[in-house]
């Protein structure tokens, strides 16, 4: 297999006294390896470059003691600028563009990177855009050079944009505040059990209603929220609720000092944190069997001739 190899080569002039040219004195010295080490250094390079371009990365190298810091293009672009507009660049270019309640919090870390508290520099910050609206980076760094001291003397990082992502997780925060929100204040007792049954949430209605403390409903089965007597055909019609075979089921819940709630229980299969689960909706009966007594004993009492009848029939019942 055939090698290519460098060499450099060195030509001298050779003179007699009189300085007449009588010849010249050559040189070689092999040089492939130097010559290959360069051509993988502009390769890195060049990969370096697609790579920063491609993710949109911002760059910076600040000269701590100085406070000098070489932005790349990027790093304007992503504020709207061009280099030329945010000259000449220095540690107060970053400072002047970053919201201040951000920049203290910075401040604060980049301190403890500095005193070897942290192994680099990372913090989400607001940035002004030149267009007046504020965009979210995550900006990271690392100290790469100290001085004798141990101070810092240059530091290099590199700046993504994520605002999007910051406005999705404060779109997926309001989501989960409105539906916590409406899962702890809905009357009804709602749970979401495992598909074996065991309690994994509850709202605040079943601690209110039933007597128990959330971390005492988790070491629980759904069906232990039932009377002892009515477990097993509770247990049963879970079983055909779960196949499609029954709709809703009317055992009471028993609370943690024995007495009977009676309610009105529906289910749905669904995904809680990745996981295949059951949804259980109670509604409390209560008080429409109160209700539904008083009127009985009231009926059953009064000294008038009365008469209940279906309205879709008006059959007398």
């Amino acid at each position: 297999r055939k090698t290519m190899s460098w060499i450099e080569l060195s030509t001298f002039p050779l003179r007699n006294q009189a300085g007449a040219l009588i010849g010249v004195i050559e040189y070689t010295k092999d040089v492939t390896e130097q010559k290959v080490a360069e051509e993988n250094y502009h390769d890195s390079q060049a990969r370096l470059n697609l790579a920063v371009e491609s993710v949109r990365l911002g760059m910076w190298d600040w000269y701590v003691q100085t406070g000098a810091v070489v932005f790349n293009e990027q790093w304007a672009a992503m504020l709207g600028y061009s280099l030329e507009e945010l000259a000449p660049h220095d540690i107060e270019t970053w400072e002047n563009l970053t919201h201040p309640q951000d920049l203290k919090k910075a401040s604060a870390l980049l301190d403890a990177h500095f005193k070897r508290q942290t192994p680099q520099y990372e913090s989400e910050i607001r940035m002004r855009h030149k267009s007046g609206h504020w965009i979210w980076v995550l900006d990271r760094g690392i100290v790469i050079e100290r001085d004798r001291d141990g101070l810092p003397v240059r530091m290099i990082g590199t700046h993504v944009e994520i605002t999007e992502l910051k406005q999705a997780q404060a779109t997926l925060a309001e989501s989960e505040a409105n539906f916590r929100g409406f899962f702890e204040t809905i009357d009804d007792l709602f749970v979401v059990a495992s598909l074996d049954g065991k309690v994994l949430q509850t709202n605040r209605a079943y601690e209110l209603k039933l007597g128990y403390t959330q971390e005492e409903l988790r070491k629980m089965q759904v069906i232990d929220l039932h009377a002892e007597q009515d477990r097993k055909e509770a247990a049963q019609r879970l079983k055909e609720m779960i196949e499609g075979n029954k709709v809703t089921c009317d055992f009471p819940l028993c609370t943690k000092t024995g007495e009977i709630l009676p309610v009105e229980t529906r289910i749905w299969m669904g995904t809680w944190n990745h996981e295949k689960v059951i949804f259980g909706i109670s509604k409390d009966l209560s008080r429409q069997e109160a209700a539904l007594e008083l009127f009985e004993k009231t009926f059953d009492r009064n000294p008038s001739p009365m008469a209940l009848s279906r309205l879709e029939d008006n059959v007398f019942t």
